[in-house]
């Protein structure tokens, strides 16, 4: 089981650490083509704050409503393990 964990992480990893570097990258030039490039930089940082805390919600909302219907029995037959 904590192998399956780690090779997820490890394919998740190199993903959540590019998505800023191509957002700066493919969002930066039109930002800084409308806005002044100081708020550019700044309106792209605090995108890309907004969405790792959402996705953060988002985990631990799933977490805990899986773990209650599970301990509930309310999945069915998916509750057990494959």
């Amino acid at each position: 089981m904590t192998g399956d964990v780690s090779s997820r992480l490890g394919v998740a990893a190199p993903h959540v650490l590019a998505t800023p570097v191509r957002a700066f990258r493919h969002r930066f030039p039109s930002y800084a083509g409308i806005f002044k490039p100081r708020l550019a930089l700044h309106l792209i940082v605090i995108n890309q704050f907004l969405r790792a805390d959402s996705i953060v919600v988002v985990g631990v909302l799933f977490f805990y409503a899986r773990c209650s219907l599970h301990q509930t029995g309310g999945l069915g037959r998916w509750s057990g393990t494959v």
